[in-house]
This record gives C-alpha cells, structure tokens and sequence, in this order.
C-alpha cells in the first residue's frame, strides 16, 4: 500500500511505503494516562510529515512531549485510541477551549 501526501506547494511528495492495516479487531476508546507510552511511540513514527521522525530527535519522546502528552495528561476527556490485540495503533486529542488549554 502506498501513500501520497500534498505538499503545500502543491507539489505532491514521492510515494511511500505505510503499514497494511490489522485484521484484528479494534475498538475505539477514550484515551488513559496509560496509553502515554503508545503515544510517544505513535507521535515519533509519524512526526516527520506522516512518517518517521527518528532521525530528527536524539531524544524520542520530544516531539511526544511537546505535540501529544499534554493533551493526553490535561484533557484525556478529549481524546480517543485506536487498539487491537497488538496495542494501540493510533489516536486522536483535542481540547474543549485552546485558549484555557
């Protein structure tokens, strides 16, 4: 399976291998201060444009700290995972105010 993804330019980035998706049953739940590790975890794989930003960061969970793990330890209410019998496999967070945030 391949992806592409727009460029802002309009210019559309090479084609790249993603992951097939599971077969295994999944539910969809609120995201637990649990979940953090899967987090970071997910944040790294896809922080650098949808694909994996490893190369980017000497430290791993950086760019979870900044993008994810607020919202996963202040506003957990506002987010949801995506787990399967291999363990959570994507999310999504939010706030209910940005500015209170």
């Amino acid at each position: 399976m391949f992806a592409r993804r727009a460029a802002s330019s309009g210019v559309r980035a090479p084609a790249r291998r993603i992951a097939a998706i599971s077969d295994l049953p999944f539910e969809i739940r609120p995201c637990q201060p649990g979940d953090l590790e899967a987090v970071y975890r997910i944040c790294l794989a896809t922080g650098d444009n949808g694909g994996d930003a490893t190369h980017l960061y000497a430290d791993a969970k950086l760019i979870g700290h900044i993008y994810a793990a607020p919202y996963v330890l202040f506003s957990p209410e506002c987010g949801l995972v995506v787990e399967d019998g291999a363990g959570v496999g994507g999310y999504v967070l939010g706030a209910l105010d940005t500015g209170d945030f």
